[in-house]
């Protein structure tokens, strides 16, 4: 911020439609509190109720590996110590995709599904 040469947000942020509204919210937040003028920034209290008013999934995440893909890589399998997921590339957010050999360990929620629970959203992670 003191040499005011801030670079483009990475394209991945806003890629995936259904994680676009959520990532512009916060590009917007972080851009006015990275102002050069630090008057122009927001106060604590703006802060709290501007993330008061994001929108986004608040449950229990988990770590496991993906195990296979399938539909030619369209979706997947993952494994972690409360058993297994069903993933969709669409739920992947980044810019590094998951495969079974490479970027295999992954972060997402579990919901509900038959026959095995659905993994969203999708992180890989190192």
């Amino acid at each position: 911020v003191k040499n005011q040469t801030r670079k483009k947000w990475p394209t991945f942020m806003t890629a995936n439609a259904q994680y676009k509204p959520l990532a512009e919210n916060l590009q917007d937040i972080v851009d006015r509190c990275l102002a050069y003028d630090a008057s122009k920034r927001p106060s604590a209290d703006q802060l709290v109720k501007e993330f008061a008013g994001l929108c986004y999934i608040n449950v229990h995440r988990a770590e496991g590996d993906v195990t296979n893909l399938i539909q030619n890589g369209y979706s997947g399998f993952a494994n972690d110590p409360n058993g297994g997921v069903f993933f969709s590339m669409e739920s992947v957010y980044g810019s590094r995709k998951p495969s079974a050999t490479k970027n295999n360990h992954i972060c997402y929620s579990r919901f509900p599904g038959s026959p095995r629970y659905r993994g969203h959203p999708i992180v890989v992670i190192d």
